[in-house]
This record gives structure tokens, sequence and C-alpha cells, in this order.
């Protein structure tokens, strides 16, 4: 896996995941779904933004490439619609799901690793403490932390692969 993660094609990538302070399963695992980045870029290499019209005539943007970014890394949502009923479940790839909560709790919540830790792993750790601080239960302010991080994970990688 180091020989092949190391290829020249993936360094912009690997720049990025040293940022996040990911280990090497879980930047392979990362990989495999969503390299190439351009998948989720419109044809200008931008990420793809919709200009919805609604009936009443009021207009507002919707984002499609960092849904299907997040839905890739399982830390999207689908809607369960049934009857009168109607909720939003997560959605994806499981594993990714798991190896990003697993990250959390072992790269990101730990205080001990923190003097270790990047801008984004010190900016995640403070958000997650400051969840706690305010009453989340600890499982729902790792989700949310692991959300935060694929959101600016597809931020980045925008940045540097653009």
């Amino acid at each position: 896996m180091q020989q092949l993660i190391s290829l020249p094609a993936f360094i912009d990538y690997n720049s990025v995941f040293d940022e996040f302070g990911f280990g090497m399963r879980v930047r392979c695992l990362l990989l495999s779904h969503i390299y190439p980045l351009d998948n989720f870029l419109g044809s200008d290499r931008k990420p793809v933004i919709e200009v919805i019209t609604t009936d009443k005539g009021k207009t507002h943007k919707r984002d499609r490439s960092l849904p299907a970014f997040k839905l890739k890394l399982g830390m999207g949502l689908i809607e369960d619609t049934s009857g009168k009923s109607q909720r939003w479940i997560p959605g994806g790839f499981g594993h990714c799901r798991q190896a990003l909560w697993q990250w959390c709790l072992t790269r990101i919540e730990p205080k001990a690793n923190r003097r270790l830790q990047t801008e984004v792993g010190q900016h995640l750790g403070d958000y997650v403490d400051k969840l706690k601080i305010g009453g989340t239960p600890a499982k729902v302010a790792q989700s949310r932390c692991c959300a935060l991080a694929a959101r600016l994970l597809f931020q980045k990688l925008t940045r540097q692969i653009t």
C-alpha cells in the first residue's frame, strides 16, 4: 500500500491527508472512494452549484458536489420516506464512516494527541470539545466532527487539485 499511495498521481491528495493526520489505512480507504476528485466537479473543474428558481420566483443555490462527496465518505444523508413520515438517515459507505469515526476517536479527541496535531486537527479537536461542553452527547459530537472533517477535506482537496 505504501508504494501505491506514494505514486505521483496521489501527491496532492497525500499533502491534504497530512494536514488531517490520516494514517496509511485511512488514506488508502478514502482514496479508493474519492479518486479522481474530478468525478465530483463540473466540466470547469469547479464544484457544481445549481441555481434553482421556485414557483414563487425566489432563487437559491444548491450545492451538488459537496453532498455527493460526503455521501461517498459515508457522511451524507439520504431521505427515507414512507407514507406520511419523512426522515433522513445516514447514507454512503459504512466502512468509510467507520474509518472516519475511529480516526476521530484516536487522533482528534484525545487531548494528549493535540500537541502533535496540525491546524486542522486542532480546529476539529476544539470543535468536539465545544460541542461536549455544550451538552452534546459524545457520539453525536464525534459524528458532527466527522461531517465537518469531510466538508473540510473536500474544500482543501478542491483547492489543492484545481
